[in-house]
């Protein structure tokens, strides 16, 4: 329930400083561990979402109609060490973020037109809320 509240508080907080129009506010849906399950989401977006080592992997499709520089930013409030990747519509690894630790990662990556999987994932500690915002 805390974990919910909080989420709803940041949710709220980045809402009110950056307009309701600015960004779309989303929750990821489960299952969304792989490609096929993979949630779709309008840009700019702001999501909230969970993981751990039960629940390792939440992927999510960006479909672009023009050429843009691809913005991720995965941050988490826990000691929880979340890395973040970028595959093309192969699912052929185009960018990574693996720092150590709780550090916050981020991406950034000019494509071209067409689909796009960005993929949070828990890499060790404890279960970890995190908030994933994905821009072009």
């Amino acid at each position: 329930m805390k974990r919910k509240l909080l989420l709803l508080s940041v949710t709220l907080l980045v809402i009110m400083m950056f307009g309701v129009s600015s960004f779309a506010a989303f929750t990821d849906i489960e299952p969304n561990d792989d490609y096929s399950q993979a949630n779709e989401i309008t840009l700019p977006a702001y999501i909230s979402g969970s993981l751990s080592m039960y629940d390792k992997y939440d992927y999510y499709k960006v479909v672009l109609s023009s050429s843009a520089t691809l913005t991720a930013n995965l941050s988490s409030s826990s000691s929880a060490d979340l890395d973040l990747y970028l595959f093309d519509a192969n699912k052929t690894l185009i960018a990574s973020s693996r720092k150590t630790g709780s550090s916050s990662e981020s991406i950034s990556k000019t494509v071209s037109a067409g689909t796009y999987y960005v993929r949070a994932v828990f890499f060790t500690g404890s279960p970890a809320s995190y908030t994933l915002n994905v821009t072009k």
